[in-house]
């Protein structure tokens, strides 16, 4: 059966959990400056932000008393692999999404927007390979305890929609700071400015579902699908023609274009179902 998104009105009041973090600050940023009503949750007591474990049920469902919508952006990430034992992972990933909806369903609230990622989708294509060009419906390949956890909370996330508790569920590209140059290439093909993806966020927010398909965020690619397998073998080219800002900054900076693109996440689906829009694109880093 398939479902049509159900179109909520603007959150009135949310709450955020991982609102330290570089994503949930920016959502919380967002929301503020739209003059809405929103509370931080992280483990870290911060600049407006409460410190509570996701993991206190009781506690977060004090917290979420009032609020009509939580966003869920904390937990463990790719970085923390292999410094972090699996069992927390396992804990926090998990069992952390498993008391935020039950903490919600204690407080009614009304629905929930969780943060994922796109590196459920696998790796890349290897040097002189065509570009692998992923949208939302490729298969998923959850290669280490991150990807797991993260495909774990996405499943109780659809199980609690199904069950009368309307979500979206944002798998967001790449945003993490790194050096310039990287960033820039990544915004190109699989990445995201934190600005967008707080517009993502409470985009989808608008558009929860009882059967609710997960959905990329990322920059929009000046690529198109046509381009893989010239990006495979000769990416300098292609990005000198698409992108002739990008390839002048780097010029400029004597830094090397890349001879081959890996892969380019399209979020075609997030723009039309959430009715977003990515303004932050590579020159916004230059």
């Amino acid at each position: 059966m398939s479902y049509r998104p159900l179109i909520a009105p603007a959150p009135k009041a949310t709450v955020i959990t991982g609102a330290s973090g570089r994503i949930g600050r920016a959502i919380m940023n967002r929301l503020r400056a739209d003059h809405s009503d929103c509370i931080g949750v992280d483990f870290h007591e911060g600049i407006d932000v409460v410190a509570a474990d996701i993991r206190a049920t009781d506690r977060l469902a004090s917290l979420f008393e009032g609020r009509d919508l939580v966003v869920h952006c904390a937990g463990l990430h790719a970085p923390h692999v292999n410094n972090i034992a699996e069992d927390e992972f396992h804990s926090i990933n998990v069992e952390g999404t498993k008391s935020v909806l039950q903490a919600a369903n204690m407080a009614g609230v009304k629905r929930i927007v969780l943060t994922s990622t796109t590196a459920l989708y696998g790796g890349g294509s290897s040097p002189g390979s065509p570009t692998r060009w992923i949208e939302d419906d490729c298969n998923v390949v959850a290669r280490t305890i991150y990807h797991k956890t993260k495909l774990a909370a996405e499943h109780l996330v659809c199980e609690a929609a199904a069950n009368g508790f309307p979500a979206s569920i944002v798998r967001l590209g790449r945003c993490f700071p790194e050096d310039k140059h990287i960033m820039i290439l990544h915004r190109l093909s699989r990445g995201i400015d934190e600005r967008d993806a707080a517009v993502a966020h409470i985009s989808a927010a608008r558009a929860v579902s009882p059967a609710p398909s997960p959905i990329i965020a990322v920059a929009k690619t000046p690529f198109a699908q046509s381009d893989c397998e010239a990006l495979g073998t000769r990416a300098e080219d292609v990005i000198r023609a698409r992108c002739p800002s990008v390839a002048a900054y780097f010029d400029k900076r004597g830094w090397a274009l890349p001879p081959h693109v890996d892969r380019i996440y399209c979020s075609k689906k997030a723009q039309t179902e959430w009715d977003w829009q990515p303004t932050w694109g590579p020159e916004a880093l230059f």
